[in-house]
């Protein structure tokens, strides 16, 4: 057998090792576990209006605060039993295409930014009133009600100016 020949051979036989492999590859892939099946959606609970707003970080000049203050305006939001306060803003402002970064989880949660609006002292930061009420818990903590109005707001001095505008 010549030198050429038996460099053919050795070629042809790679090619066909890789493509056996990559038919077994295929082949096996189709046994493979099928993905869960997600539950359906519990029945809806009701709905809340909610609404995340930052007027005086956007007179204070605060980095990603828009011009007019609103990163969410005023929404309905369905929910489902059992959804917390967090579960709501988290839904909607994904929905918004808004990120939210937070501390924490479960009934600890703590957030840090919404719409890349962060606190930019020890004074500054998210608050948030349900029902024209100021909460001071964990929105992880606080489990929604039909009916409810959640605002999120964005103090710049612990809270003094946004508890004015009431």
């Amino acid at each position: 057998m010549s030198k050429d020949m038996g460099k053919f051979l050795l070629t042809l036989l790679a090619v066909l090792a890789v493509l056996g492999v990559m038919l077994a590859l295929v082949l096996l892939g189709g046994c493979a576990p099928a993905a869960p099946v997600p539950e359906a959606a519990p029945d809806s609970a009701g709905a809340v209006t909610i609404s995340v707003e930052c007027g005086f970080a956007s007179a204070g000049g605060v980095a990603g605060a828009p011009d007019d203050g609103v990163i969410v305006a005023k929404t309905v939001a369905p929910i489902s039993d059992g959804d917390t306060m967090w579960d709501v803003l988290r839904r909607v402002c994904r929905e918004s295409g808004v990120v939210v970064a937070k501390n924490g989880s479960g009934k600890s949660v703590f957030v840090k930014s919404i719409g890349g609006v962060a606190p930019v002292s020890g004074q500054s930061g998210w608050m948030f009133r349900i029902n024209g009420e100021f909460v001071m818990a964990s929105a992880g903590n606080i489990p929604m009600s039909d009916g409810d109005v959640v605002e999120w707001v964005y103090t710049m001095d612990g809270g003094d100016d946004v508890k004015q505008e009431l």
